[in-house]
Formats: structure tokens, sequence, C-alpha cells
């Protein structure tokens, strides 16, 4: 299904001194629309403070690169694209769909929010927000609920603010997996 699959465009940064963690990539599907993807967070150090500081600085580094590159390949691109991440990837995708320019937000068809954390409401103020739900989905499990299940992504979560309803997504497995 995927074997013809392209990978271009390839973008990371880690600096611990901007406590900035960014990867991007954009996924050239053979019979689809192109996936502007985001990933969320790594294992670093750095990485796991950048989620920590979102809940008091907006932007942070990361969200300031993810709108560039939005801008970079989206002027690029002819035809409508979709943009996603999960974890801080998703929080990422919306961010830049939301503050990348308005040609390259009217080429987007389709905002995946896979998991990530909300935003500081400054995010909120100027209304533009509301404009994208639209083209936003946003899913996240269902143990993500349960108080067993608390991690530093539940705690940035909840510290964060959401304006939409998240599709909630339930597995049989044990282990929570889809």
């Amino acid at each position: 299904r995927f074997q013809n699959m392209q990978l271009n465009h390839h973008a990371i940064r880690t600096d611990v001194e901007t406590e900035t963690q960014f990867c991007a990539v954009t996924l050239y599907l053979e019979d689809g629309p192109v996936f502007v993807a985001y990933r969320g967070t790594d294992e670093t150090i750095v990485g796991w403070k950048e989620d920590f500081n979102m809940t008091f600085l907006c932007p942070v580094p990361a969200q300031q690169y993810a709108v560039e590159y939005l801008d970079a390949i989206g002027k690029n691109l002819e035809e409508p694209f979709i943009v996603g991440g999960h974890s801080k990837g998703g929080n990422l995708a919306v961010y830049a769909s939301l503050k990348c320019e308005k040609a390259v937000q009217d080429k987007i068809l389709t905002i995946y929010n896979n998991d990530g954390p909300g935003f500081r409401k400054e995010v909120f103020a100027d209304g533009e927000y509301e404009k994208l739900i639209v083209k936003r989905y946003e899913f996240r499990p269902k143990k993500i609920f349960e108080i067993s299940n608390i991690n530093r992504q539940l705690v940035i979560a909840k510290t964060l603010n959401r304006k939409t309803k998240s599709i909630i997504l339930f597995s049989p497995s044990k282990k929570n997996i889809l």
C-alpha cells in the first residue's frame, strides 16, 4: 500500500540552548494527497522541556519552526494537502495551520491532531482558531482519561486549552493499541 510513497523535505532541529525539539517530513502518497507530518516529542530531555514550556510560552520554538516549514512546503505545492501529527506533533500541525500564510492555509484539506495537547488561551484570542475548526479532526485514546494513565502528556494536555470536541477512540486491547 505504501511501497511507492516518497518521504521528502525532512527537517529536524534539536537545540539544548533554545530548548527546541522539532521534526517534520512531507509524504508524497502514490494515490492520495500530500501529507505534511510533524513528529511529537522524542526521547530527549530538551523535547520534554519544550513540552513543559508550552504551558507558559506561546509560541515555543518548535511551533515557530512548524509555521516556517508549512509555509515553505505549502507554497511549492499546487494541489491541496493534509497536515497532521501525533502528540506534540498534533499541536504543531494545528498551530502551523493556524499561523501559516493565507495562500497556504487555503490549500489545507484536513488537519489531524492525534492526541496532541491544546493551547494557551492567547491562541484563541483573535478568532482565527474557529475558522479552521471545519478542517480539523482531533483523536484521543480512551485510556488517557483513566487515572491510572497519568503521565507528562496528560499533565500538559490538562494544563492547556481546547476548543474542539475530541473523537475518543477505544481499543479492546489491554494496551489500548488501535
